[in-house]
């Protein structure tokens, strides 16, 4: 079975919010609100025959735990949120 991605999104030092993926150092990108950061990172989720997303909270906003799996026979991938 294919090993799933983890992406998170979280906030910067900087106060910007930052979405990295496993396996590499530096963040894939940067933004300034958190929605876009978390819609950046449904994109990426999106493509991987599995992966998970965890965004930090934020205020008024709760956490984010997102699961992403490719459906063999139709070829499309499924969000399940927990």
């Amino acid at each position: 079975m294919t090993q799933a991605i983890e992406i998170t999104v979280k906030r910067s030092a900087r106060g910007s919010w930052e979405v990295c993926e496993s396996g590499y150092e530096a963040p894939l990108a940067e933004f300034a609100d958190r929605e876009d950061a978390i819609g950046y990172a449904r994109g990426i989720a999106a493509t991987k025959a599995r992966a998970s997303i965890d965004a930090e909270p934020d205020e008024d906003m709760p956490a984010v735990r997102e699961s992403y799996t490719l459906d063999p026979v139709s070829g499309k991938t499924h969000r399940m949120t927990s």
